[in-house]
C-alpha cells in the first residue's frame, strides 16, 4: 500500500451506523445493571455516522470532526495515533480528495453511556499526483454518550484489507 495512503485511513472508523442490543451482560460488575442502548440511541448513533460520512468527501475538517469528542484518538495503521482535535483537523487536511466512501456495520453494541461498532469500508481518492487510489478495510470504533444524549466518537482502530505489495529487489523475503 502506498504510504501516502495511510492519511486517508484516519478518518474511515469514525463510519458506523445501523446497532443492536447486546445480550449478554456477563461483563457487568457484581450487583449492578447493565441497560443495553436503545433503539434511538442507535438512531442517534447512526445519524451521526451519516453526518460524518456526508463531511467526508468535503475535506471541511470541523464538519467532519463535529461527532468526535475533543479527545479522540485515532489509531491508523503504521503511523503513531493521532489524539485531540487540534492534530486531527491538521492532519484530515492532509489527506488525499476522497471522491467515495460506502460503509457496512457488521456489530454495534453498547450499555450505559458506551458503544462499539465493527464493519467495513469500501474508499475511492484521488491522490495529489492525480492517481486512483482504492482500498477495502475494516474498522472498530467507540462511541460516549455525551451529557446532552448524543454520541460522540472517542476512539476509533482500523486498517486495510489490501496486501503490501513486498519489495521486488528484496531477495530474502525480508
Amino acid at each position: 500500500m502506498n504510504k501516502s495512503f495511510v492519511p486517508l485511513l484516519l478518518v474511515l472508523g469514525l463510519l458506523t451506523g445501523c446497532t443492536q442490543k447486546s445480550a449478554d451482560n456477563s461483563g457487568a460488575a457484581a450487583g449492578s445493571t447493565v441497560v443495553a442502548i436503545t433503539d434511538a440511541e442507535k438512531t442517534k448513533i447512526e445519524d451521526a455516522s451519516k453526518a460524518f460520512a456526508d463531511a467526508l468527501p468535503t475535506g471541511d475538517a470541523e464538519a467532519i470532526l463535529k461527532n468526535c469528542t475533543s479527545d479522540a484518538i485515532e489509531m491508523p495503521p503504521n503511523v503513531p495515533a493521532v489524539t485531540g482535535h487540534d492534530d486531527l483537523v491538521k492532519y484530515i487536511k492532509d489527506l488525499p480528495k476522497i471522491t467515495s466512501f460506502k460503509m457496512h456495520n457488521e456489530e454495534v453494541e453498547g450499555s450505559g453511556d458506551l458503544a462499539y461498532a465493527r464493519g467495513t469500508y469500501v474508499i475511492e481518492a484521488t491522490m495529489p499526483d492525480g492517481s486512483p487510489l482504492h482500498d477495502e478495510g475494516k474498522y472498530i470504533d467507540i462511541w460516549r454518550r455525551q451529557a446532552d444524549g448524543s454520541w460522540l466518537m472517542s476512539r476509533d482502530c482500523y486498517n486495510s484489507d489490501e496486501t503490501l505489495e513486498s519489495d521486488p529487489q528484496d531477495t530474502n523475503g525480508d
